[in-house]
């Protein structure tokens, strides 16, 4: 079995040859797939994340979501600590470390019920995830039990890995994953 560290790394090999072309065909395919689940449907708030490094692309879910009348959040870290800010354009974000877009205004977003769209480097059958190593979407999950998540994950179907991958109890497991060619579900009746 490979460490975490190891998949990681493979994953991040793959996903890096990907040509823009391939991300733009599958972060079509994906959003497609997000539009018309339930989980987004009855979603009131979208807590999402500005993708980097060929991650499945999600400003057309923060676009679609805005004309759906739903708020949208997006995570600012500080220091090692991540809170998501409720954001109405794209105005309100610029680039943040890495690159990555982050807001500079907008209030802590504090609904109650979630669609959380996670960012992750593997999956396996179990949900399980491998993120990027900080831990911030499971501090913040956990820092955070009066609300209700849906957790949902974007990514590629290469990155849905065979192996089991460790996981520790502080470690959140999602409850859906979806790629191009399908979309997996680990409960049956979503709490959105």
């Amino acid at each position: 079995m490979d460490s975490k560290k190891e998949t990681r790394n493979r994953i991040l090999k793959l996903r890096k040859s990907l040509t823009s072309m391939d991300v733009m065909r599958c972060s079509r395919a994906v959003i497609d797939k997000v539009f018309s689940s339930r989980e987004y449907i009855e979603a009131n708030a979208v807590y999402t994340y500005f993708e980097t490094e060929n991650e499945i692309s999600t400003h057309a879910i923060m676009r679609q979501a805005w004309k759906d009348g739903k708020k949208v959040a997006v995570p600012l870290c500080i220091g090692q600590k991540m809170e998501f800010i409720e954001i109405k354009s794209f105005d309100s974000v610029r680039p943040g470390f890495k690159g990555i877009y982050e807001p500079f205004e907008g209030d802590i977003a504090d609904e109650k019920k979630v669609l959380m769209i996670m960012p992750g480097v593997a999956f396996d059958r179990s949900f399980n995830r491998i993120g990027y190593g900080g831990g911030y979407y499971d501090k913040y999950i956990a820092d955070h039990p009066e609300v209700n998540f849906t957790l949902m994950a974007l990514c590629y179907d290469f990155q849905i890995v065979d192996e089991e991958i460790d996981s520790f109890l502080h470690d959140i497991p999602v409850d859906m994953i979806v790629t191009p060619k399908q979309m997996i579900v680990r409960k049956s009746n979503s709490q959105i």
